[in-house]
C-alpha cells in the first residue's frame, strides 16, 4: 500500500512537473517571437523591456557588449532588419533559470550604402524569470556559415576572367576586395585600384584566359578559400605581348554568407615542363 502511494505521488509530481516545463517553454517562445519583431522594428522601449539591466552580450567577433551599449547600437545603427527568422533548437528549463539555442536567418539592409545582406547564426541565450517575467541575462552569437561550393567557387573564378577579358573593370570590379593585391609575374605589386586602373587605361589588355589544374584548399572554418593552377594568357602589357604559360595562387574570402571576394592573386612564371 505505502509503494503504491509513494508510485502515486512521483507520478503527480512527474506529472506537475512535466506541466511546469511546457509552460515555461510556451512562454519562453513567445518571448522570443516579440523579442524578433523588436529587431526588425529598432524598437529601442523594447529592448529595455526584454533585457536585463546586467545583459552581458557576447557579438560575432568575441567581443563584449552591455545593454546600454546595445540601446546606443540600435539608436545609431547602420543596418536595418528587414526580417528575422529564428528556428528554437532546444530549451533547457531550470527553474527560474533558462538555457536557449537557436538558430537564426538575418535580411536587411545597410542604411547607408543601401547594400543588401543576409546571415546565419547559431545564438545562446540565458534567461532567468525576474517579477514573473523572463529576460535576457547573456547572450552568444556564433556565425554559421555553409560549407564553401566549388562549384560556386569555380563559376566566380571564370566569371571574373570573364570581365577580365571583355577589358571591364567595372565588372571586374564585383569581384574583388576592398583590400585586394595582385603580385604580378616580375614581383611588382599592385592594389585594387591600380589593378582596375589598369584595365581601364588599356595599359592592361587580355585577349584569353584559361585556367586548370585547380586545387582547393579551405581555411579559417572554411571562411578563406585558397587555390592553386595553371594560367594560360594571351595579354599585353602596356603594349608588350606577356602571353605565355604561368602559375596562378589566389585567395578568397567570404564576405557573407552567399557570397565571396577575392582578396590576392599572385602570379609566377611556369617552367617548362611544368
Amino acid at each position: 500500500m505505502k509503494r503504491t502511494i509513494l508510485t502515486l505521488a512521483i507520478l503527480i509530481f512527474s506529472a506537475i512537473s512535466i506541466s511546469a516545463q511546457s509552460k515555461a517553454e510556451q512562454e519562453i517562445r513567445q518571448f522570443f517571437s516579440e523579442v524578433d519583431a523588436m529587431i526588425v522594428k529598432d524598437d529601442v522601449a523594447a529592448m529595455e523591456k526584454y533585457t536585463a539591466d546586467d545583459l552581458i552580450f557576447i557579438g560575432t567577433g568575441g567581443r563584449k557588449w552591455t545593454k546600454a551599449e546595445q540601446i546606443e547600437n540600435i539608436k545609431k545603427g547602420t543596418w536595418n532588419f528587414a526580417s528575422v527568422k529564428r528556428d528554437i533548437e532546444s530549451i533547457r528549463v531550470t527553474g527560474d533559470t533558462a538555457i536557449v539555442v537557436s538558430h537564426i536567418q538575418f535580411t536587411g539592409k545597410n542604411k547607408q550604402s543601401g547594400s543588401t545582406f543576409n546571415g546565419s547564426y547559431r545564438n545562446t541565450s540565458v534567461l532567468a524569470k525576474r517579477s514573473g517575467k523572463w529576460t535576457t541575462i547573456s547572450t552568444q552569437s556564433t556565425r554559421d556559415e555553409p560549407q564553401p561550393d566549388e562549384k560556386e567557387l569555380n563559376k566566380l573564378m571564370d566569371d571574373y576572367a570573364a570581365a577580365l577579358v571583355k577589358n571591364s573593370a567595372n565588372e571586374a570590379e564585383k569581384f574583388l576586395a576592398g583590400d585586394y593585391l595582385r603580385v604580378g609575374p616580375d614581383g611588382s605589386t599592385a592594389n585594387k585600384e591600380q589593378h582596375l586602373a589598369a584595365v581601364r587605361s588599356g595599359d592592361l589588355k587580355y585577349q584569353s584566359i584559361e585556367t586548370t589544374d585547380r586545387k582547393w584548399n579551405f581555411k579559417a572554418f572554411g571562411n578563406v578559400a585558397i587555390v592553386s593552377s595553371k594560367l594560360t594568357l594571351k595579354a599585353n602589357l602596356k603594349g608588350q605581348d606577356v602571353s605565355g604559360a604561368y602559375r596562378l595562387t589566389t585567395v578568397l574570402n567570404r564576405a557573407g554568407v552567399d557570397r565571396w571576394v577575392i582578396a590576392l592573386t599572385h602570379i609566377s612564371p611556369l617552367a617548362p615542363g611544368n
